[in-house]
């Protein structure tokens, strides 16, 4: 317990491991240090992969195993596991859990040639145990959330290719289709995905007015429709809220059908 309760502290410390210790520190009667414990840190994981591990940890509280602290008012993250042998008899519970100040490690062991009840895994018992005494260190002071490191950044994700396709693109917060919201670090961003985009035209004798609400520097591709398939005419790179075409007929008895969609640039 005292070595996954250091290994679990330095995902607490953005990363930073150090070995924890029975005894942080040892006063005499007379109020003088006779001993301090001088954890030396050390950088294991970078802090924005480190906050990627955070996060899904909190997802464990949210929607997994740990649900059982799911309702403290106070960002928590949690890790359960239960060990089982060859016949299928848990012979080890544990729950792991931190906040932003403290560690909590809760392990139930059956004893040799033993076994835990069936029911009892890390998600019951020692979920339960760590609940309880968060409640009582967390009386008079809550800790506060996490911070979430600069190099990670928050982006809209095409939910449908992640379900259908299994790829991970990235849309803009304008994007109105089926989208999920997830963390990425700046060193390891998503593709920006292609999408369609809502635009309005006005139809005249030579000419055709096309307008939509675009994103400033964003890229976005116009084509006609011709017997069903897109024939591209240009690109254009946005220079501000509102971009406004005049395309030119090349035949002043056809009425035109666009379509406009965004590009990563």
């Amino acid at each position: 317990p005292l070595k996954i309760a250091s290994m679990y502290s330095a995902i607490a410390n953005n990363g930073y491991y150090s070995n924890a210790k029975f005894v942080k520190m040892i006063i005499d009667s007379n109020g003088k240090i006779i001993y301090n414990h001088n954890s030396n840190k050390n950088q294991v994981v970078d802090e924005d992969i480190n906050y990627q591990m955070l996060n899904n940890l909190f997802e464990t509280v949210k929607s997994g195993t740990g649900s059982k602290l799911k309702n403290l008012p106070y960002q928590i993250a949690c890790k359960t596991g239960t060990v089982a042998n060859s016949n299928g008899y848990n012979t080890d519970a544990w729950c792991c859990a931190i906040t932003s100040r403290n560690t909590f490690i809760a392990w139930d062991g059956a004893n040799e040639n033993e076994y835990l009840e069936k029911s009892h895994g890390g998600s019951g018992l020692p979920a339960m145990g760590i609940k309880d005494y968060t409640d009582f260190v967390y009386n008079n002071s809550k800790p506060t959330d996490f911070k979430m490191p600069n190099e990670i950044v928050k982006l809209k994700i095409d939910k449908d290719k992640l379900n259908n396709e299994h790829i991970v693109n990235a849309v803009p917060n304008e994007f109105n289709g089926n989208s999920v919201y997830g963390i990425f670090s700046k060193n390891n961003l998503p593709q920006m995905t292609t999408f369609e985009i809502d635009f309005t035209v006005r139809h005249s004798l030579f000419e055709d007015i096309i307008e939509f609400n675009g994103m400033t520097g964003c890229k976005y591709n116009l084509y006609f429709i011709e017997n069903g398939e897109k024939v591209f005419i240009k690109s254009i790179i946005c220079n501000g809220n509102m971009v406004r075409l005049v395309e030119r007929k090349a035949n002043i008895f056809k009425q035109y059908h666009y379509y406009i969609e965004y590009e990563k640039d």
